[in-house]
């Protein structure tokens, strides 16, 4: 016996006076909103700037939904009725979640490629750059004589063959 239940739309289709609201873009978007604002927060709370995030955020969010619509266009579109206007039409419904996640996977590479290309070949030769000049008005020169480093371990085990762990690393 069911006790109650939300009836699903005929078509899939909400209709708020002129306007269609599709129910899986609907809650694509919703589940969308709720990510975002719950990775927001995680993120904010590890001390990290807001800004960064949406930086992050945008362009993934807007790949995840050319990605679901290209998806759509190969796995289940009939180019036959609308052709290749029909293509962008994408209020007429025809996302796809794979879709979604795979663009959005692909922003997220780029963007991590981006960083990174941005740190080692910009950011690093400014660093080095600003090393160099403070170190050159120092000038003095590395010295040239071997050193030691040693390390401090505990022997925290029973087993008396393991000591020599603990007298530390020199070289």
């Amino acid at each position: 016996m069911t006790v109650a239940f939300i009836p699903s739309p005929k078509h899939g289709i909400v209709h708020i006076g002129p306007l269609p609201l599709h129910a899986y873009g609907l809650m694509l978007a919703i589940g969308v909103l709720v990510a975002t604002k719950v990775a927001e927060t995680r993120w904010t709370r590890r001390g990290r700037d807001p800004k960064e995030f949406a930086a992050i955020v945008v362009p993934v969010v807007i790949a995840g939904v050319v990605g679901a619509r290209i998806y759509h266009l190969f796995t289940g579109y009939k180019w036959s009725d609308s052709g290749f206007v029909g293509a962008f039409e994408i209020w007429k419904g025809g996302l796809s979640i794979w879709g979604a996640v795979g663009g959005g996977l692909i922003a997220v590479l780029v963007l991590a490629l981006a960083y990174f290309a941005v740190d080692k070949f910009v950011l690093n030769q400014r660093r080095e750059g600003r090393a160099v000049t403070t170190s050159s008005s120092e000038s003095k020169p590395p010295p040239n004589e071997k050193s030691v480093a040693v390390l401090a371990f505990a022997n925290l085990s029973d087993d008396k063959g393991s000591e020599y762990f603990s007298d530390g690393v020199s070289e």
